[in-house]
């Protein structure tokens, strides 16, 4: 297959990286826990804490973009520890491919805005991560607008010991945890977007890249490695009101009672009979779940009876029940 290899940027030999057209992505797996960090988050959460700090100490230097390297490393630590044991992760980087800003001085020591290039923030944290090989990446999802470009990360990245994969987009993306979807912008109006898969191939960094993008009412799903519709997953909120009459009880208070223990099985019943009849919104999505059925606006009313007995009449109460049910349903 290396006659379909087409050199990306033969100036820069020390990056063997090649482009390979594709009809299709090919289905990749081997990481089973997500880890999203808003790498603007994470610069900006250092900026704060510094200028709130150089109040009370004049002489403490602004963060560096080193700085913010280790903040970063320090959150995907943080957060992969939340993962299974021995779980391989699927990072993703959220960040945006124009300066920002974060705080810093000037030459006369006045607390100024400075420009801060994510991306050199984000080289400096995948060095250090392939240097200590914790945590354990397996794959990398640069979801930063026209990640393509960003080929000097991709190339630190396969330095990360049993990473496989790296993701990238082609143009302006939303910055969505867990999935890649197309904007336009400034107004972020849903347009397509080409997602590309990086290899390796002996010495070789190829993308793979497909002849057709996702359309604009698709996303790439992260969790799945595969496209679904923009809509999925949802969530929606099932709900109704159902009412009907048991019996029968010796007193008042025993209907009441018997009315209210029923509720549960009875809202359930009616909850699942509404979710066998429910249709995803979005075709692409594989399954529908129940989730947990609640009630409320409930209230027995005891009605008065008589029964009749082999000698006597007896009193008798039926308990007529009223009550509002929901539960969410997720589309997957």
């Amino acid at each position: 297959m290396s006659d379909e290899l087409i050199p990306i940027d033969p100036q820069h030999p020390e990056r063997p990286q090649y482009f390979r057209p594709v009809d299709a992505l090919p289905h990749f797996n081997g990481a089973t826990c997500l880890v999203v960090i808003d790498v603007l988050g994470v610069g900006t959460a250092v900026g704060f804490d510094w200028v709130t700090k150089h109040r009370l100490n004049p002489g403490l230097p602004p963060p560096t973009d080193h700085d913010i390297a280790d903040a970063t490393v320090a959150k995907i630590i943080s957060e992969a520890a939340k993962c299974p044991a021995g779980s391989a992760v699927k990072l993703q980087l959220m960040y945006h491919s124009d300066p920002k800003h974060v705080w810093g001085l000037d030459p006369g020591g006045k607390v100024i805005d400075r420009p801060w290039q994510i991306q050199v923030s984000i080289l400096e944290a995948l060095k250090q991560i392939a240097k200590s090989g914790k945590p354990p990446i397996a794959k990398l999802y640069l979801t930063g607008c026209t990640s393509d470009n960003d080929r000097d990360l991709v190339n630190e990245a396969f330095k990360i010991p049993g990473l496989t994969h790296v993701v990238t987009a082609d143009t302006t993306i939303e910055l969505i945890p867990g999935a890649i979807t197309g904007a336009t912008w400034p107004a972020m109006l849903p347009q397509p977007v080409r997602v590309s898969v990086w290899i390796k191939e002996g010495d070789k960094q190829v993308r793979l890249t497909p002849k057709t993008p996702i359309s604009a009412h698709d996303k790439f799903d992260i969790p799945t490695n595969s496209v679904k519709d923009r809509k999925c997953p949802t969530v929606e909120t099932l709900s109704g009101d159902t009412h009907f009459t048991v019996g029968y009880w010796n007193s008042e208070a025993e209907a009441i009672a018997g009315g209210n223990a029923l509720l549960p099985n009875a809202s359930k019943t009616e909850a699942e009979k509404a979710f066998r009849s429910y249709q995803c919104p979005c075709p692409s999505c594989s399954r529908k779940v129940l989730g947990v059925v609640s009630f409320a606006g409930s209230t027995v009313t005891p009605d008065l009876s008589w029964l009749a007995s082999a000698i006597y009449w007896r009193k008798s109460y039926k308990a007529t029940v009223y009550c509002h049910w929901s539960v969410p349903v997720a589309c997957e």
